[in-house]
């Protein structure tokens, strides 16, 4: 029998034996007084714990345990454990969570600590009747990883031993029917061991077996997560079930599988990767364009059907106008961003022409997308080469040269031919560039080089008026251990702003300057998160023992915003037509603060400028290079709910960084789940994101009332 709580002394500690004035929520004002204590990050004098622990009302006990959550404090693990025994079976679904997201937690997860909850959800799991709660102790199985939680997960993959095991079980699960049944708990099972494996944790390989099954479910959900789980274990011996998932009826099991089957994929696979280059959903193609990228850089010199497979691409470009740009946009932009060895350079250059031949005759929005995944290929063309050429002329005019710059930069810095063919007299013009993103980039060049007699041209910008530009140098300058600029790092790092302050703790470690320890320990009384945790890391490397970030409360630094009026929808005037959000209740103070600068017109005019095929669309930079923000810092705001396909999430640096940039996913992304605060749903419009590329215009966001 599970133990009660002690609700005997929460009366005597809350008072809620006392008679209450009639008409008060007293509820209500407990909960209120959490969210003030949660938005703070204060668990000191164990307000939070007590509410946790033995507050009489359940709806108070769980919002406490959702604080736990948000908050991350190692030492409220014990009373997070204890809550998982509660007799209220929402509360064990929510310290369930909390425990997943200490499991989850952005430092370091002391081994201690995963040990306890780990034991405690295995008690609590054993014995769950509740369909909900269950489902919420798998997750928290999958964050926490530990071997005994990974083996307790592969024991619930299959749904036959998990009927007999609660009885006999239920019926699978009929449309509208909202019951939990062993389908469930299996396919809940095998995204944990995905997320689990995806964070590399060692996946016991007998779980390979019960996932195969799952994969051939008649419920495409089902099918998803078990084909996900084998991808992310990338185990060779998984290769045939994925190669039987690329012809899934369900278009998200066919691009999962194409994902997971590019880890594993041998040379004869490629016929079975082409066809789907032509797959009616983009997100498919665009994974199949990976795959077949990551087959090619494994070709020896001479023919490739890799690369000859890549070229079913070029025909489809024939019909690429407004109403394919869902399906044409995502494979082609997946190309460009993936790294085609030169035996493709044939392919990117046949692709340009094919875009360029139908360009005139398209309406001008879709011209300007056609120009920038010009630009794309032109860039991927110059990450072989290591230097910029193409990208000097791409576009047809359509794209301007700070653009074209910026994107030649930032492409033949992952190259690794750039040490070589980077030439000082055409990069020196660049690090004195009037755009603030082209000087950023050159200095980023600059340290990918690894030419160590460059530091001297990229230490002016030290002083550079943009905080952008001076992190990236700081970047480049540790990247070249040019010691010299180290006195001037570390003074710069005293007034370091949350925004750049994992540039200055990676360079202080690389140069060790004199007062770096000092310093850094400084920032371990820092009122934010993110910084006492980048000193914490950044201690342990410098001095080889652990430091841990101490929980300490925070200072709201953000304008005051009025809670967003129920019923109120959002909507973005994106270039290819609206979208309309259903902002999420529980994160209200995030939710506040984008109203309040949407109404304020901050949006108009941004950019979505960052755009991954089959993963997310992300705009709300005012800088439009997705290093701006609105000036201000958001703290978190979790919750148990899960990415799926449209999706709105708070775009990150680090725990408790969110700002203005926020990110629509395209597709489920467990991964994400308890760690990106959810913002949203779209409800319409998710076919006018699909067909985005990078500098597409996000028109405006507006506040649509009830």
């Amino acid at each position: 029998m599970r133990p009660w709580p002690r609700i005997a002394v929460a009366c005597l500690v809350v008072g809620c034996a006392t008679p209450k004035p009639a008409g008060q929520d007293f509820s209500a004002v407990e909960r209120a007084r959490i969210a003030e204590l949660e938005d703070s990050r204060d668990t000191r004098d164990g307000v939070l714990v007590s509410r946790a622990r033995i507050h009489a009302d359940p709806a108070v006990r769980s919002r406490a345990l959702l604080a736990l959550a948000r908050v991350q404090d190692f030492a409220t693990a014990p009373q997070i454990a204890e809550a998982l025994a509660d007799p209220v079976p929402a509360v064990r679904a929510m310290a369930a969570f909390a425990a997943g997201e200490l499991g989850l937690a952005w430092q370091p997860v002391p081994d201690t600590v995963r040990a306890q909850l780990t034991q405690a959800l295995l008690r609590a799991e054993q014995d769950e009747t509740d369909a909900q709660a269950h489902l919420a102790q798998l997750d928290a199985l999958g964050r926490v990883r530990t071997g005994a939680a990974l083996e307790r997960l592969v024991s619930r993959l299959d749904p036959r031993a998990e009927a007999a095991r609660t009885l006999g079980g239920l019926p699978p699960t009929t449309p509208g029917d909202t019951t939990t049944t062993q389908f469930d708990v299996a396919t809940r099972s095998a995204v944990a061991l995905g997320v689990a494996a995806r964070a590399k944790a060692t996946v016991p390989a007998r779980a390979r077996a019960p996932l195969e099954a799952l994969a051939a479910s008649y419920l495409p959900p089902t099918r998803w997560a078990a084909v996900y789980a084998l991808g992310q274990m990338k185990l060779a011996e998984a290769r045939p079930p994925l190669l039987r998932a690329l012809t899934d009826v369900d278009a998200e099991v066919r691009a999962i599988a194409a994902k997971g089957l590019a880890e594993v994929a041998l040379p004869d696979d490629v016929p079975a990767l082409r066809p789907l280059l032509r797959d009616d959903d983009g997100r498919v193609a665009a994974e199949a364009a990976r795959a077949l990228v990551k087959l090619a850089e494994k070709c020896a010199p001479g023919p490739c059907p890799a690369i000859d497979g890549l070229g079913e691409l070029e025909p489809r470009l024939q019909a690429f106008a407004p109403e394919t740009l869902g399906q044409l946009v995502p494979p082609v932009l997946a190309l460009a961003q993936a790294p085609v060895p030169e035996g493709g350079r044939r392919i990117l250059a046949a692709v340009r022409a094919k875009l360029r031949a139908g360009n005139s005759a398209l309406p001008e929005p879709v011209r300007d997308t056609s120009a920038w995944l010009d630009c794309r290929l032109a860039a991927a063309q110059d990450r072989q080469r290591g230097w910029l050429d193409e990208v000097l002329r791409c576009g047809g005019g359509r794209v301007v040269e700070t653009r074209r710059l910026k994107l030649g930069l930032d492409t033949v810095a992952q190259s690794p031919r750039l040490p070589g063919a980077l030439v000082r007299d055409s990069w020196l013009p660049m690090l004195t560039s009037t755009s603030p993103s082209v000087r950023a980039a050159a200095a980023s060049v600059g340290g990918a080089s690894k030419r160590k007699e460059l530091a001297p041209d990229v230490r002016p910008l030290l002083r550079d008026p943009d905080l952008i530009v001076r992190a990236s140098a700081t970047d480049a300058l540790a990247a070249l251990e040019d010691t010299a600029s180290g006195p001037v790092i570390l003074a710069a790092a005293r007034t370091a702003p949350v925004d750049v302050v994992t540039s200055y703790a990676d360079a202080l470690v690389a140069l060790k300057p004199a007062g770096a320890a000092d310093l850094l320990r400084g920032w371990l009384s820092s009122p934010h998160a993110h910084v006492r945790q980048e000193a914490a890391r950044a201690l342990t490397t410098l001095e080889g023992v652990p430091v841990s970030a101490p929980a300490l409360p925070a200072r709201a630094d953000a304008p005051p915003a009025s809670p967003l009026a129920p019923g109120t929808l959002w909507r973005w005037e994106t270039v290819r037509g609206p979208v309309v959000i259903r902002p999420d209740a529980a994160a209200p103070v995030t939710v506040a603060q984008l109203s309040r600068l949407a109404a304020s017109g901050f949006f108009k005019g941004l950019t979505f400028h960052r755009v991954v095929p089959n993963f997310v669309v992300q705009g709300g930079d005012p800088r439009g290079d997705g290093e701006g923000g609105p000036g201000f810092t958001l703290r978190c705001e979790v919750s148990p709910q899960t990415y799926v396909r449209g999706t709105v999430g708070m775009a990150l640096a680090g725990k408790d960084t969110g700002g203005s940039q926020v990110f629509v996913t395209v597709a489920p992304q467990p991964h994400l789940d308890g760690r990106y605060t959810i913002i949203g749903t779209v409800v319409s419009g998710m076919e006018a994101l699909d067909g985005l590329a990078e500098g597409d215009g996000m028109g405006n966001w507006l506040l649509v009332p009830p």
